[in-house]
């Protein structure tokens, strides 16, 4: 398989995977431990709430929620993270039919929509506000499997077409290693809530930007901070989109580092994207209050490990700054551009083509001119030599007139050739 199959191949996963993100359940509410009483199944959109053990009984669910700005600030992420999932899906399915071909606009697109839809989906689920009536939440599949594809989108974005520098392998397999686990460290100090840490009557409570989990005689339920003051509802939801920003730049710098093919673009976005998380992450826990709670190992594993990632970005810039400045294919002549050399002597109407004159020639004192490249007995002696009998002469073409640039006639009688045109011998 080749470099451009490769590129189409994760263009087509990560269009598969957003499209079964939008489909698979983002929430998922149990009433009771047996599955027998009210449960609930939320998308982006909305979802459905089925009550009964026997009989079940299902209706349509929005997520409007209560008029409030909270309810609403999550209604419309919900309808923002769906509408831009939509859009990455298309634009890589349009990469990919392009057959990986040279398409920097295309290719600045689906990077963009793959950092633009993970932000929207981390940002959702932080903003969660699920009514408590429904019953203990969950958290689905949704965000994982979003959060796959902009990483595959993002790698295909960054898939070279051509070839790369293929020396250091150690060193460029290095740091893609080294990116992929700072990024998994990161993303597990978030998804296991393990910022801030607390204990409740019959059980504990953690927390991170990307919500709650309280686990109480043994059940455990995880929702976002949808309660939160505004404050620090923008901060904890800063946190998670600036994280799966730098998550799916993190793809792209890794792809580039394996195929040994430039990374100064993709390094300078995933050191932009790492600061800003890693400021956002410092506000965040300097900003938001945790009442009878405690900072846990979480909090400073991922500002160490974002700050690691922003290091790795800068060693990628010094360690391979040269690596295929130009990974594309050559790029194609311009239509219409006229090719290099001398131009053609185009032959009248029902003739041949003919080949372009010879450079004109010094013409002897006295005589007419020789051309000694047709008529070699013609050419003056060599001063240096007795002169030599004519030898017979082969059949070649007729050379052309040096004033009209016309074919000539070899005279018999007069023993040269003859130009019809402006009769005369050469």
């Amino acid at each position: 398989m080749n470099r451009r199959a490769v590129g189409a191949a994760l263009c087509a996963a990560a269009a598969f995977v957003l499209v079964l993100a939008l489909v698979m359940p983002w929430w998922r509410v149990i009433d009771r431990d047996d599955d027998t009483g009210a449960r609930a199944t939320f998308g982006l959109a909305g979802g459905e709430q089925c009550v009964g053990a026997s009989t079940v009984t299902c209706k349509d669910v929005a997520l409007d929620g209560r008029p409030g700005a909270r309810d609403d600030l999550f209604a419309w992420a919900g309808r923002a993270t769906l509408a831009l999932a939509l859009v990455a899906a298309a634009l890589a399915l349009t990469l990919a039919f392009a057959g990986g071909k040279r398409r920097p606009p295309l290719r600045a697109a689906c990077a963009t929509a793959a950092l633009a839809t993970a932000a929207a989906a981390a940002a959702t689920v932080a903003l969660e506000r699920l009514p408590a009536s429904y019953g203990t939440p969950s958290l689905g599949a949704g965000l994982w499997l979003a959060l796959a594809g902009c990483a595959l989108l993002a790698a295909g974005a960054a898939w070279p077409v051509g070839p790369g520098d293929a020396r250091a392998p150690l060193r460029r397999w290095g740091l893609a290693a080294a990116v992929a686990a700072l990024v998994l460290v990161a993303w597990a100090t978030l998804a296991q809530r393990g910022w801030w840490h607390g204990d409740v009557e019959f059980g504990e409570r953690s927390r991170s930007p990307l919500g709650f989990e309280v686990c109480d005689l043994g059940t455990c339920a995880r929702f976002g901070n949808g309660a939160a003051a505004l404050r620090s509802l923008f901060l904890l939801g800063l946190v998670a989109a600036t994280a799966a920003a730098t998550a799916a730049t993190a793809a792209g710098l890794a792809v580039r580092a394996i195929g040994g093919v430039a990374v100064r673009g993709w390094a300078i976005a995933t050191l932009t994207a790492a600061g800003t998380t890693l400021v956002a992450a410092i506000a965040a826990l300097a900003a938001v209050p945790s009442r009878d709670t405690h900072l846990g190992l979480g909090a400073w594993l991922f500002v160490g490990a974002t700050a690691a990632l922003a290091g790795v970005a800068i060693a990628a810039l010094r360690a391979l700054p040269g690596a295929a400045a130009a990974d594309d294919d050559t790029a194609p002549a311009r239509w219409g551009a006229a090719p290099a050399g001398p131009k053609p002597v185009l032959a009248p109407l029902g003739g041949a083509a003919l080949a372009p004159p010879p450079p004109p020639m010094a013409a002897p004192p006295i005589g007419p001119p020789a051309i000694p490249a047709y008529a070699p007995a013609l050419s003056p002696p060599p001063l240096h030599r007795p002169a030599l009998a004519p030898a017979p002469m082969a059949p070649r073409p007729s050379p052309y007139c040096p004033t009209c640039r016309v074919a000539t006639l070899w005279h018999a009688k007069r023993g040269a050739w003859w130009c019809s045109t402006c009769k005369r011998t050469l």
